[in-house]
């Protein structure tokens, strides 16, 4: 395993919203879309720089997806991953077509720089995951497996 050569920090005057609005922006001009075609913004976090409004309400009103469903999921090391999952049922079961997907942290703001055994773990970051749905079309066929 190669040894960790840097981790990123925000500085005083940065933080998730700011990270998080920053890798919106980016995904949207990757996926060439506006912001009003995002049906749903999911954000997962534990390093709240403020109570309220919610990260994924942040980045909605920053980004103007004006449209958009918001809210976060708290939930730290796995939290995009939870976070993708349940972007990704809101997509199969329909009225959703695009989501944004979002994992940001800056954990150095509450880590206590004298115990060696947990701040060499964590850095601050924010990546963004776009996730399209597809076109279900239902016939109103019956199953024959037993539910």
């Amino acid at each position: 395993m190669d040894p960790v050569e840097n981790r990123d920090y925000c500085q005083t005057y940065c933080g998730r919203g700011d990270m998080s609005t920053e890798a919106a922006g980016k995904a949207l001009k990757n996926a060439e879309i506006s912001a009003e075609d995002v049906d749903i913004i999911i954000a997962a976090t534990v390093s709240a720089d403020k109570h309220l409004p919610g990260l994924a309400c942040e980045v909605q009103k920053n980004i103007g997806a004006e449209n958009a469903v918001a809210f976060d999921i708290n939930a730290a090391c796995s939290g995009f991953l939870f976070a993708l999952d349940t972007a990704a049922l809101y997509l199969e079961h329909g009225g959703y077509q695009h989501a944004l997907v979002i994992g940001a942290e800056t954990l150095s703001k509450m880590m206590d720089w004298t115990d060696r055994s947990t701040c060499v773990l964590f850095g601050d970051g924010a990546g963004l995951g776009w996730v399209q749905g597809r076109c279900l079309k239902l016939h109103g066929e019956k199953s024959e497996q037993p539910l």
